[in-house]
């Protein structure tokens, strides 16, 4: 099955993603995606750990825990996801 979804959140251990079709838990998938402002394709195999339907039913939030990631793509997910936190810190501390 390929299919192509609008990813949504990103951690070290995981992709949180919304597709069209329900994705049954414990599925194992191999995913491909960029991290933003990068030209790389980050490749692995995931499993499936929850796929929960969004409103009216007509897509749903299914998110993947990896199992496994070259290190190197690894490595540039952690960095992607640190940048972010601490965006997301110093937008916080400018709205206080």
């Amino acid at each position: 099955m390929v299919t192509k979804s609008h990813t949504e959140d990103i951690c070290e251990r995981g992709v949180k993603f919304i597709v069209k079709k329900k994705i049954p838990v414990r599925t194992i998938l191999e995913f491909q995606f960029k991290i933003p402002g990068t030209n790389t394709n980050v490749v692995g195999l995931s499993e499936v750990v929850r796929t929960k339907p969004r409103r009216r039913g007509r897509s749903y939030d299914v998110g993947l825990k990896f199992l496994w990631v070259q290190l190197k793509n690894a490595k540039l997910i952690d960095s992607y996801v640190r940048k972010k936190r601490i965006q997301e810190v110093i937008k916080k501390l400018h709205k206080k």
